[in-house]
């Protein structure tokens, strides 16, 4: 079975590979005498970007989340249907004014170098974020919890709402009621333990299950291994391959189970036989941003910056990413819809002329080369109908 696919998360296929890989077995050995045990399942992933790497407190990355999300598990998960349930978690119990909730955990939940996880190594997954100076994306979904109020970059936390009577309990008491907490703590990272969070190797990856890392080459491979109650191990290995042209080589032989996401202009031709792609939404759906930098001429003239904005077409832009550009809608909770510059040719001449720029000017944009390189060229080739010229500058990785 070979697919390709483009989801949030990645980790529901590998688990229904799997499952088919070991269904397609247990019907092999259903005739004549007593079947031996299933082996190993083996399962063959292609990322078709360069590898991220481990942060488990780091901004929101669907990749890194994904493989993540194979290695440990937070307090509670949700399945495709959006239902959410406890995971780590034995139980939940919640107040009568919803400003309580205790989590009850296993007796012998452990990590998988054998080291047992306790309620006090949840409580560092939900504190570890809150003070990160590169994105506020933990204390945000962490809103409610009471003390989230007194939290400020690059100071030593205040007193929160996140108790550990013991052990095994966990007690998140909220300021006010938030209905979406046990959704938020689903969410890779904001209640994922782990061994060691600092930033680094993925060998130094170490949660609490399914899989864990077996082996790793800094950003070539990962391989992955799920243990089955003594039994032989099932096995995922992950392969970084950012470059289209190796991919459909690679999909030529038939090398590949499962291919997430797909590099650049790897679908703009026929996929080999054998393969086909499925797509679904994204949840959420996701913002592009244009982020025009203000320190750097010509854009730290504000004419500058509303001729390109006045020159962008959204829906050519959403055509490249084969989606489809938002009608205005709210972007700040409990603001009123915001209204984005149109897209008007007499806006951009007028723009134009007060910023003194004559017919043209010229910038140069930077961009992800591991997923965005239509839309780059999209935007490019909009802008230059304007006599906008963009140089762009592919960026992989942590750049």
């Amino acid at each position: 079975m070979s697919e390709i696919a483009g989801k949030r998360s990645v980790d529901a296929r590998i688990t229904r590979l799997l499952a088919v890989c070991a269904g397609a077995a247990l019907l092999a050995a259903g005739c004549g005498g007593r079947a031996a045990p299933a082996p190993g399942m083996r399962v063959e992933w292609i990322v078709g970007r360069s590898a991220p790497g481990f942060d488990p407190d780091g901004p929101p990355d669907a990749l890194r989340e994904s493989l993540e999300r194979l290695l440990s598990r937070g307090l509670t998960d949700d399945d495709t249907s959006g239902t959410v349930f406890p995971a780590a978690a034995d139980s939940i119990a919640i107040s009568g004014d919803r400003l309580t909730y205790t989590f009850r955990l296993p007796a012998e939940l452990r990590f998988a170098g054998g080291q047992r996880c306790t309620a006090a190594d949840f409580r560092v997954a939900l504190e570890a974020g809150l003070t990160r100076t590169d994105h506020g994306t933990r204390a945000a979904l962490l809103a409610a919890v009471r003390g989230m109020d007194a939290v400020r970059a690059r100071r030593a936390l205040p007193p929160l709402g996140i108790e550990t009577p013991d052990s095994r309990t966990l007690v998140i008491r909220l300021a006010r009621p938030d209905s979406l907490l046990l959704r938020k703590l689903s969410l890779p990272g904001v209640s994922t333990p782990w061994r060691r969070r600092a930033p680094g190797a993925w060998s130094a990856a170490c949660g609490i299950g399914p899989f864990r890392v077996a082996s790793s080459a800094t950003d070539r491979w990962l391989v992955l291994v799920r243990d089955r109650r003594g039994r032989a191990a099932d096995t995922l290995r992950v392969r970084f391959v950012p470059s289209a042209p190796r991919v459909r080589t690679l999909l030529r032989a038939g090398r590949i189970d499962l291919l997430w996401p797909p590099p650049g202009g790897l679908l703009a031709q026929p996929l080999p036989p054998g393969y086909h792609s499925t797509r679904s939404p994204a949840r959420p759906a996701r913002d592009l941003l244009l982020v025009m930098r203000a320190d750097v001429p010509p854009t730290t003239h504000p004419p500058a910056r509303q001729a390109i904005a006045h020159a962008l077409h959204r829906g050519e832009v959403a055509g490249a990413l084969e989606g489809e550009a938002d009608a205005p809608r709210e972007l700040i909770p409990g603001a009123a819809p915001f209204e984005l510059p149109k897209f008007d040719a007499v806006e951009v001449s007028a723009w134009l002329d007060r910023g003194h720029f004559g017919r043209s000017f010229h910038v140069t944009m930077a961009y992800d080369a591991d997923g965005f390189s239509p839309v780059a060229r999209a935007l490019q080739g909009g802008w230059s109908r304007f006599n906008l010229y963009v140089e762009l500058k592919p960026l992989r990785g942590a750049e």
